[in-house]
């Protein structure tokens, strides 16, 4: 025991001569959901002790121009560049492939004869918006949507029609028509309340007005829930016709919540594709009584394309009468 003694007490004088250094603590944890709150609050305290916080230095403002008290500002660059025009080539773009009004063939005269069908159905139900629905995706929804749109612009019976983006998921008018000005979807008027204006991209031949979606968003459902009324009776007060183009009816409860505002619906269905039992759960879905007719995709010609080529053809000069 006295060993043992004698060594606690060396070991003690050891300590007071050459103190350890003191280790510090370790810092707590912070969870990744907690890492915005936690620098907010650290400059908050930095802040209330006099010290600056920790942030970039924010680029030097240029000065403001001078304007006239009573002169009206300036247009942005934004606000200019929102006028597209289409290709109507004939690559194999995918706007070639969608815009095939000025085609002049036998799709055309089908698509300008849907266009007056549709807008007579409109007009019969003293109505102004139609959504292009499909049970699933690949049914050429969109196609049908564009070229709807297009050939009633072309048709000038009515001066203010609008295409309307609403698959909020995977947009895609905006790759189909080849639209490289917008800067503003209506995604973000939806989400952040921005003006509809401000998403407007006007094609002026034919006079249309294309409202893109530039980027799928999260949870669409619940901006179309809480925002989408507004979008739309302004939508509808601005124009005669508005189509909307709208996601896949049996994937996402999407088109049954725009159906809720949208007077009429057309469902798409492509030949040799689309199910019969799907088509038939996709109308139970939807709202009864606001179907204005069936468009099928990708049929079999109903004229023979010979006759048709022949009928468009130049006339023949008449024969001089023989004596």
């Amino acid at each position: 025991m006295g060993e043992i003694s004698e060594a606690l007490q060396r070991a003690r004088r050891e300590r007071e001569t050459h103190p350890e250094p003191a280790v510090p603590a370790p810092a707590p944890r912070v969870s990744s959901e907690d890492v915005y709150t936690t620098s907010a609050r650290l400059s908050e305290e930095q802040r209330a002790d006099g010290a600056p916080a920790p942030t970039e230095p924010a680029p030097a403002a240029p000065p403001p121009a001078a304007l006239p008290s009573d002169a009206p500002p300036a247009p942005s660059e934004d606000a200019a560049a929102m006028e597209a025009e289409l290709s109507h080539s004939t690559d194999d773009s995918e706007a070639a492939q969608a815009v095939l009004v000025d085609d002049g063939g036998a799709v055309t005269d089908a698509c300008l004869q849907l266009a007056l069908r549709a807008r007579r159905a409109l007009i019969d139900r003293d109505a102004r918006t139609l959504a292009v629905v499909s049970a699933l995706r690949n049914e050429g929804k969109t196609t049908v949507s564009c070229n709807l749109a297009l050939s009633m612009a072309a048709l000038g019976q009515s001066d203010r029609v609008a295409l309307v983006d609403l698959d909020l998921r995977r947009p895609s008018l905006e790759t189909v028509l080849e639209l490289r000005t917008p800067t503003v979807g209506i995604g973000r008027v939806l989400s952040e309340g921005l003006p509809l204006a401000d998403a407007c991209v006007h094609v002026a031949d034919p006079g249309l007005d294309v409202y893109p979606c530039l980027r799928g968003l999260p949870r669409p459902h619940d901006l179309l829930l809480t925002h989408f009324e507004r979008v739309f009776e302004e939508l509808r007060e601005r124009y005669e016709v508005v189509i909307f183009d709208t996601p896949p009816s049996l994937l996402v409860p999407d088109a049954t919540i725009i159906l809720q505002h949208v007077e009429c619906f057309a469902p798409v269905a492509r030949a040799g594709m689309t199910r019969a039992r799907n088509y038939r759960k996709m109308l139970s879905a939807l709202p009864k009584g606001r179907m204005i007719g069936a468009i099928l995709d990708c049929g079999p010609p109903q004229i023979r394309r010979g006759y048709y080529e022949h009928y468009h053809s130049e006339p023949l000069a008449e024969e001089p009468a023989v004596g």
